[in-house]
């Protein structure tokens, strides 16, 4: 994602067109109907995702944990361990340690999400007993319960159903991986860096991701 947030689009967005109740769901259906014009539908997922998530902490609605799964690649099992021990905030930037992994570790310098991951830390209740990261959110407060592993897989499907996709059952906890993997292939990054950046040990799951990237058919197309 570039450094100007999915969200900060939005709320210009909303400005512009003068909507009053700018986090209602129709609003953000009217702004994806007319976004989809112009972008692909896993354009219109992660920008979902990022204003959603934005939205979670700024507006007291359910926390989705969409910006460190697509930034840092993660399984919906490294997002259920995730702890307040693997994140150190340096000031301008997180770093982001993923759970069991002794190589992925990953920086967040976008201002936008090391807000969103400061506001979230102070909804944490003081007396929860545990360092897991995320908290579910219930009756406008944060309760001391972990989020479940469940409900980490359950969220693409209820943001594509959101968004009106086709067959939004069949995204999975995996879209957040699939994603971020995407994103990096379609920014011209070579095989080396995608396998690194997921933690792939094999090639061919890596090199499906390039096969796939958008640039990549768009420089077949303009050599052929």
């Amino acid at each position: 994602m570039e450094s100007n947030s999915a969200y900060k689009r939005f709320v210009e967005w909303c400005d512009r067109n003068s909507v009053a109740g700018k986090y209602s769901e129709n609003v953000m259906l009217a702004y994806f109907e007319q976004n989809s014009k112009i972008w692909k539908s896993s354009t219109l997922w992660v920008h979902f995702s990022m204003i959603k998530a934005m939205l979670n902490v700024e507006n007291n609605q359910d926390i989705i944990v969409a910006v460190m799964g697509i930034l840092c690649a993660s399984r919906r099992e490294e997002l259920c361990q995730m702890s307040l021990n693997n994140i150190e905030d340096l000031g301008n930037t997180l770093v982001v340690n993923i759970p069991d992994s002794k190589t992925r570790t990953f920086t967040v310098i976008t201002e936008s999400y090391i807000d969103l991951y400061r506001k979230y830390l102070t909804l944490r209740p003081a007396h929860v007993n545990h360092q897991r990261l995320f908290i579910k959110y219930t009756s406008n407060k944060c309760t001391i319960q972990p989020v479940g592993i469940n409900l980490f897989g359950k969220m693409p499907t209820d943001i594509a159903r959101f968004l009106k996709l086709p067959n939004s059952e069949l995204y999975t906890g995996h879209c957040f991986r699939r994603t971020s993997a995407s994103l990096l292939a379609d920014s011209g990054a070579n095989l080396c860096t995608i396998k690194r950046h997921g933690g792939w040990k094999s090639s061919s799951v890596a090199e499906g991701y390039l096969e796939d990237s958008l640039e990549n058919k768009k420089r077949i197309v303009e050599a052929s």
